[in-house]
């Protein structure tokens, strides 16, 4: 997802399922005094800087981070008064480094990433490394039922376009999202865990604003030969208006389009003190 601009300019999605998210949760976090957090997948910053930060209480330090050097370069507007700072870190790496195997935060969000990568339970063991004792997260991403994916797959079995995009894999494969979810944060040693479904909905300007969004975000456009790009992208705009995801609004060229969202929340349990 190395398409920065056209990720920010197309984008109102995540901003719109984070604030609901956050608030929908407000209740049940619990806050100390001067906490850490940290918000992976932070993408270009913006929803990072806008909805979580405000989010969080005044005295606390939020750290985003990314896997895209693309994404942390636009980050960068964003460091304001030593309580947000980025950091590169993928998040299924085996083995957390460069800077990262001495951080601990209190708090763990993110928010439309952990769909797009392909080792979720080194990603959850990572996670469970990170956060502190006592600390909780709150993670949400969509699950693989919705018209983006579902295009995207379908073009990936045309023999036209496979030897391209064979070995490219995105999303997670489960019939039963929650299932998945709850056994990966109990695997990797969370309590408390909480996973729902969330559905929703989210009105777009227009069919071409809503194209740039999904060449945006397009794994496989970049595997595609450059003569070619132009007809794999026409065939899958052809996909999306087959979905039954995506209703058109109108004259206006607006549209509507339809998902679902697993939302997990867990903590990690302090240590028990062993009784000599």
């Amino acid at each position: 997802m190395n398409e920065v601009k056209g990720y920010v300019s197309a984008n109102t999605i995540t901003a719109k399922d984070t604030f609901e998210i956050l608030e929908a949760r407000r209740r049940y976090l619990r806050w100390t005094e001067g906490e850490r957090v940290l918000d992976i997948g932070c993408g270009p910053g913006d929803v990072t800087n806008d909805v979580l930060l405000p989010f969080l209480p005044r005295d606390s330090t939020l750290v985003g981070c990314d896997v895209s050097e693309a994404m942390l370069k636009n980050c960068n507007r964003y460091k304001i008064n030593g309580r947000l700072m980025f950091k590169k870190l993928d998040i299924q790496q085996k083995w957390l480094n460069n800077g990262w195997e001495n951080e601990a935060f209190n708090k763990i969000f993110s928010f439309y990433c952990l769909h797009w990568i392909t080792d979720h339970r080194q990603a959850m063991r990572n996670i469970y490394s990170l956060l502190k004792p006592g600390g909780e997260i709150l993670l949400m991403f969509m699950t693989p039922d919705n018209a983006v994916y579902i295009a995207f797959e379908t073009l990936k079995q045309s023999p036209k376009w496979n030897r391209f995009v064979k070995d490219i894999r995105w999303f997670f494969e489960s019939s039963d999202s929650i299932s998945f979810c709850e056994d990966l944060l109990e695997s990797a040693g969370f309590q408390e865990v909480d996973c729902y479904l969330k559905t929703s909905d989210h009105n777009i300007a227009s069919w071409n604003t809503y194209l740039e969004l999904m060449k945006s975000v397009n794994p496989f456009l970049r595997h595609i030969p450059d003569e070619m790009k132009s007809e794999y992208f026409g065939e899958f705009e052809e996909l999306l208006k087959k979905q039954r995801h995506i209703r058109f609004d109108g004259p206006d060229g607006g549209i509507t389009v339809e998902y679902n969202m697993v939302v997990a929340a867990a903590k990690k349990f302090p240590r028990k003190k062993s009784i000599a």
